[in-house]
């Protein structure tokens, strides 16, 4: 099963969602409670912006079975906020924060959450914590772009 899960994050780098879906679908035929599978397909439907009902129950049940874990804290985050249940993403990504208040991309993801519900203070808060922490980590562009329009 490592070769499959490889191969399935391997096309999702390369966004070929197409092929990662189906290929986590396999490793989940397999083993249906394979927490970076679960977590992995829910990301990928997210990012794809479909089955968006369907990822939230994958990124559930894989916080049920790890629920110490941050990246799937942050998974069911964005899957809340591309739902439009701003509110719930927020609690949820702060609590990815607290797992890993380290991570850049979790506090951009906690910051665009708070932008959302008009909380602009605490989303400049957050987006300059991200920034300072990592200056170039992958979504920082955003992140500048983001505390210039908050600032405005």
């Amino acid at each position: 099963m490592p070769g499959l899960i490889g191969l399935a994050n391997s096309y999702l780098a390369l966004k070929r969602y197409d092929e990662a879906v189906a290929t986590f679908k396999k490793v989940l035929e397999i083993s249906p409670q394979f927490v970076p599978a679960l977590n992995n397909l829910a990301w990928t439907y997210a990012e794809q912006g479909q089955n968006l009902g369907e990822a939230l129950s994958l990124a559930q049940q894989a916080r049920q079975l790890a629920p110490k874990h941050a990246g799937i804290a942050d998974t069911t985050g964005w899957i809340l906020l591309k739902r439009n249940m701003v509110g719930e993403a927020i609690a949820t990504f702060r609590e990815a924060v607290e797992l890993a208040p380290r991570h850049p991309t979790l506090r951009y993801h906690l910051g665009l959450a708070y932008a959302r519900r008009g909380r602009g203070q605490e989303a400049v808060q957050e987006l300059q914590t991200a920034l300072e922490i990592a200056p170039r980590f992958p979504e920082a562009d955003e992140a500048r772009q983001l505390l210039t329009r908050l600032r405005q």
